[in-house]
């Protein structure tokens, strides 16, 4: 070991709260990158119209945009958008200013029950 440079690893909990009564629908890991970065790859868009919720099974990127695009579960205000925006180049900044190299977003869905559905 004496001939490596030193490295630095930082493991972190699992930071997903269980919420009692609402099921976890997705959790995506997004990187930025489309390199090796699908799960559901050998899914057509037609099946993950159709694929049931993926619980704690965690996506990626690509993932993502195709889950994005067939099921439209997600929409953001101009104000939110923006303020996820600032918050991921503050975090990139912070992250190149340490010479750090990884970053990764983990987002996760639950569907919340309008007050009609209840």
């Amino acid at each position: 070991m004496d001939k490596f440079s030193p490295i630095h690893v930082m493991i972190m909990e699992n930071c997903l709260p269980n919420v009692d009564g609402y099921k976890l629908h997705h959790v995506f890991d997004i990187k930025g990158s489309k390199f090796s970065r699908e799960v559901l790859k050998h899914k057509s868009d037609a099946q993950l119209g159709q694929h049931p919720i993926t619980g704690g099974e965690v996506l990626k990127d690509i993932d993502f945009e195709r889950f994005k695009e067939i099921r439209k579960f997600m929409e953001l205000s101009s104000a939110d958008y923006s303020k996820l925006v600032a918050q991921i180049s503050k975090d990139s900044q912070f992250l190149r200013k340490h010479s750090l190299m990884d970053y990764s977003l983990l987002l996760s869905i639950r569907k919340v029950e309008s007050k009609k559905e209840r």
